[in-house]
């Protein structure tokens, strides 16, 4: 393995010199736009910056902080409460960030066909990380595109029984025409990893009788302890517009403006999950069981859990239009969510109604503003939010956003029914309620964005621990404290975010902020760190008449101490506890990026001040991260 990672710097050494040598003189445009579920697009931006490259780890490419499990495709917690995920599948949560979904995908517009290969490894065999990301599109007709892509998240970890081989692949495909459009996408996430339930103690990090440099000594409660997660999703989103262009700007007719600008809709969504858990041994870890007596012996132990959905969404939309800025867009929708759920081999079916309707308006006079709201026939879920924003400044891009929201919804499928061997729950949950108000700023020319967010929890549905029946001794039973367990507050409480990302740049200087501060009421059921704070600072530089690139800099993060959540191998949820409270410890990494033309490296030093600034490395309870690694990764960009 050495002589390859060798043979590739050798190699990449050469293709820089030669890169430097040529000029490129081709323009290569390029066009990418994301589209929600009305076919409203959002220009994107094409990942071809130096900035931030060495963030390999998507978890890392996005917000503040995380409770991570340590390896590269584990299971994560947003640190953030208010941005944290929650899908119908709940046990595909912890992985939101790695999969490719409708949410996420983008589609793209270029004149000659466009691939970007990405690769990132650590030229080890103990502790082998392969990260693949490979993305072709390219145009057939002037109007339609297809394109795919696909992500490898592979490592060995640097413990026990830690082992991810994660696949990701999308196929997308759009077509623009003067009428109708269409944006077709194929997911497919597949997820295999053990999950060793942490290592046994904590203190094992300062413990003389394990290297430090030898992780894979330290003991762990799971070493047969795997979980298998399928994930598959067909969408199709399509509109059907009667706009005419030949109306007359000088015809003051709104009538006659509305109605030639309307347009029809439609979204299919398939989905298809299945969560396949197995277990041989033991060892104390799991303190309840169910349907097979014998895993308390430690017998290989299989539970399955699936999800699948058929969701169809009809919509009418009323048009913006440049020729009545007064005129509001309206839109009106209709969905039929067909779901089947099962746990276990019990299975159950739930048809959801939803109405939706939403009024905006296009940027007048620097104002913008929106109500919408949803509510489903069957089980009266309510879901309303409100935007109002001014935009000033066209050089410094200038705008401050007021919202607020409110929602009234039934508790996951999963929290109130699930079935397996370690464990089990009937519940009876109450509808959770929420309400927030927030306002945020942002000035482009300065780089800056700073928020505060303030949100109302009632009936707040998390995992916990109750006091019930243990195996214990084979055949035993003893009351004691079972953790994983979902538990409903009955008492509100609130949390209030404040947030500010900053960019300073001053000649070959860079430092970027992303600072958060969360305060929950005394009532809160759970545990956030008060502050979370990452920070980049780099000097970048350019050589061979500015054709070279080279950032050298650190990246820092760190959050205030406090009850971090543990994890549930068996359900592969987090959970919160208040018996051992996490320290404040910084990490640091150094990097060295480079980009020549359409090649892009970091080189990467992880963790550096391991033993530094003590061992107590950990952002999951029991989990630590991992210590000193060094990575290396590169990405091309090929046209033709």
């Amino acid at each position: 393995m050495k002589n390859i990672g060798y043979f590739l710097l050798v190699l990449l050494l050469s293709l820089f010199l030669r890169g430097v040598a040529q000029k490129d003189t081709t323009d290569y445009t390029i066009k990418s736009w994301q589209v929600d579920a009305f076919l409203q697009t959002q220009e994107c931006s094409i990942d071809t910056f130096l900035e931030h490259f060495q963030l390999y780890n998507p978890i890392h490419q996005r917000g503040y902080g995380y409770a991570f499990l340590g390896n590269v495709g584990q299971p994560y917690q947003n640190l953030m409460l208010l941005n944290r995920r929650e899908l119908p599948f709940l046990f595909l949560s912890p992985y939101y960030d790695y999969l490719f979904s409708p949410d996420n995908a983008q589609f793209y517009n270029t004149k000659q066909a466009y691939t970007d290969f990405k690769y990132v490894t650590n030229f080890t065999k103990k502790n082998n990380l392969q990260n693949v990301e490979i993305l072709h599109t390219q145009n057939i007709l002037p109007n339609l595109n297809f394109g795919i892509q696909y992500r490898l998240l592979g490592a060995l970890g640097e413990y026990q029984a830690q082992k991810t081989s994660d696949h990701f692949f999308r196929f997308f495909s759009s077509y623009q025409g003067q009428h109708y459009q269409a944006f077709l996408t194929y997911h497919y996430n597949k997820i295999n990893g053990f999950l060793n339930g942490g290592i046994t103690s904590d203190s094992l990090l300062n413990n003389p009788d394990y290297e430090i440099n030898d992780t894979k000594l330290i003991p762990v409660n799971l070493l047969q302890s795997k979980t298998s997660i399928l994930n598959r999703n067909i969408n199709l989103r399509q509109s059907f517009s009667f706009s005419e262009h030949a109306v007359s700007k000088e015809d003051t007719s709104l009538f006659k403006q509305a109605l030639m600008r309307w347009r029809i809709g439609h979204e299919l969504d398939l989905n298809h999950n299945k969560r396949v858990y197995n277990n041989t041994g033991n060892s104390g870890f799991y303190q309840t069981f169910y349907i097979d007596t014998g895993a308390v012996r430690g017998n290989p132990i299989t539970d399955s859990t699936g999800y699948q959905n058929i969701k169809n969404t009809v919509f009418f939309q009323l048009l913006d239009d440049t020729l009545s800025p007064l005129l509001p867009s309206v839109i009106v929708a209709y969905t039929l969510d067909n779901r089947l759920y099962q746990t276990y081999e019990n299975k159950r079916r739930e048809d959801r109604h939803w109405v939706q309707a939403k009024i905006f308006n296009p940027v007048f006079k620097h104002w913008y503003w929106s109500v919408g709201g949803q509510y489903e026939l069957a089980q009266s879920d309510i879901k309303a939010k409100g935007l109002l924003a001014y935009y000033w400044g066209s050089q410094s891009g200038q705008n401050i956003q007021l919202e607020m929201g409110t929602s009234s919804l039934r508790p996951n499928f999963f929290y109130r029914h699930y079935h397996s061997n370690f464990y089990s729950w009937e519940n009876d949950f109450k509808d959770t309620r929420k309400m927030y108000l927030g306002a945020h700023y942002q000035n482009k020319k300065l780089k800056l964005k700073v928020g505060i967010d303030q949100t109302h929890y009632n009936n707040f549905v998390y995992m916990g621990s109750v006091m019930g029946n243990a195996w214990q001794n084979d055949t035993t039973i003893s009351y004691q404290k079972i953790y994983g367990i979902p538990k409903q507050h009955d008492k509100s409480f609130q949390v209030l975010t404040v947030y500010l990302q900053h960019q300073l740049d001053w000649k070959a200087f860079h430092m970027q902020n992303k600072l958060a501060f969360q305060e929950a009421s005394s009532e809160a059921p759970i545990h956030l760190p008060k502050i979370q704070w990452y920070n980049s600072t780099y000097f970048q530089m350019r050589f061979f008449k500015r054709v070279m690139t080279v950032q050298l800099g650190f990246d820092l993060r760190l959050n205030t101490p406090y009850y971090a959540e543990g994890f549930i191998p068996a359900t592969g949820l987090f959970y919160s506890q208040d018996e051992k409270k996490s320290k404040l410890y910084p990490y640091v990494d150094i990097f060295a990026n480079i980009k020549v033309k359409r090649m892009r490296l970091f080189f990467k030093l992880e963790h550096v001040n391991q033993g530094l600034t003590g061992n107590h490395y950990y952002t999951a309870l029991y989990h630590p991260m991992n210590p000193r690694v060094f990575r290396f990764g590169l990405s091309w960009r090929f046209y033709n």
